[in-house]
């Protein structure tokens, strides 16, 4: 009799065994679907910040000399950013296509001293832009 108790035993936990194995599957595909969706979230993050970040270095490689295609560029590479960051990205993005443009315009005309001043002024912001870039960013870019 003791063997058929066991048994009986194993039948009555039998259900309650496969309850639990199914949530903790549940909870285990939950989490790892959580993660998945962050892992996306920071590769669409990383694509944009590396676009304002290349965009940034070339700005000061080529001293300011910018052309409009390479503002077009920028601008359509950052163009969805606004469904994966918060106000405060948006308005950095903003700010370096600003000033990006105002350099466009400056270039023209360096030879005018206050002019000349202006666009020193905007290069030295670009220059230190990446560490700016890297502040703003921060929040956005952890796993």
């Amino acid at each position: 009799m003791a063997h058929r108790d066991w048994i009986d035993l194993l039948e009555a936990f039998g259900p309650l065994t496969a309850v639990v194995v199914a949530l903790i599957v549940g909870v285990t595909q939950l989490w790892l679907q959580k993660k998945q969706l962050s892992q996306e979230l920071f590769d669409k993050r990383y694509v944009v910040y590396r676009a304002i970040q290349e965009f940034i270095l070339r700005v000061v490689a080529a001293k300011g000399k910018l052309n409009r295609e390479s503002v077009d560029a920028f601008r359509l590479s950052t163009a969805h950013s606004e469904f994966l960051f918060r106000r405060d990205v948006m308005d950095f993005i903003e700010e370096v296509l600003g000033r990006s443009a105002d350099l466009l315009i400056l270039e023209m005309n360096t030879d005018d001293p206050e002019v000349a001043e202006s666009y020193k002024a905007l290069m030295a912001w670009m220059e230190t832009a990446v560490d700016v870039q890297n502040k703003v960013f921060r929040p956005y870019l952890h796993l």
